[in-house]
């Protein structure tokens, strides 16, 4: 981060589209890198782990800011914190040795609060399998998906940047990428059952 960039301006760089959300979920990222330190060594993490817990929050955040959720009301940063500190927890509780979260809502009945964290971790599981399913989709399909799908670049802007004559190619591209990530994750969740 070569200049210094307030808090302000990060939220409405994150609230554009292209390449100014990319540019500064990326300042955002780098601003509190050092929270993996923290998270490491608060909850005998591996640098890896807490890594991931860094990048999975950065990413929630930047989309609570997309979608207005994140009100502004106390610091970003503290925000940011809170949602890193979540993803660590879950990460001990992925590698805990749990009982089954079906056999639990098989066997009682739970109250809605319970009931809502058996989902986020259902829905935690399912982002770690769609991670996966992108890191094997190979650098292209995951680069077209992450520009078109996360950082809200059009078919036009992904054709430029990637030097694709039009948009029509890349539309095509989209279409096929997804239909691959589509079969790796029924691949995957067949291949566990």
């Amino acid at each position: 981060m070569k200049k210094k960039i307030s808090e302000a301006e990060i939220i409405a760089g994150i609230q554009a589209t292209g390449a100014q959300r990319q540019q500064y979920a990326g300042w955002l990222y780098e601003k509190y890198f050092d929270f993996i330190y923290a998270g490491a060594k608060r909850y005998s993490l591996s640098f890896e782990q807490a890594h991931d817990a860094y990048g999975d929050a950065i990413i929630k955040v930047c989309q609570q800011i997309q979608k207005g959720a994140y009100e502004g009301k106390g610091k970003l940063s503290s925000y940011l914190f809170r949602a890193f500190l979540n993803r660590c927890v879950d990460i001990i509780r992925r590698n805990a040795s749990y009982i089954q979260q079906e056999d639990i809502a098989a066997h009682y009945d739970l109250p809605a609060t319970a009931k809502g964290i058996l989902e986020e971790m259902e829905h935690a599981e399912q982002w770690e399998a769609v991670n996966a399913a992108m890191d094997d989709l190979g650098d292209k399909c995951k680069r077209l998906l992450l520009d078109t799908e996360y950082y809200g670049y059009s078919l036009e802007e992904v054709a430029q940047r990637t030097g694709y004559n039009k948009a029509a190619t890349v539309a095509n591209m989209k279409y096929r990428c997804l239909k691959r990530l589509k079969d790796l994750l029924k691949t995957k969740q067949t291949g566990q059952s």
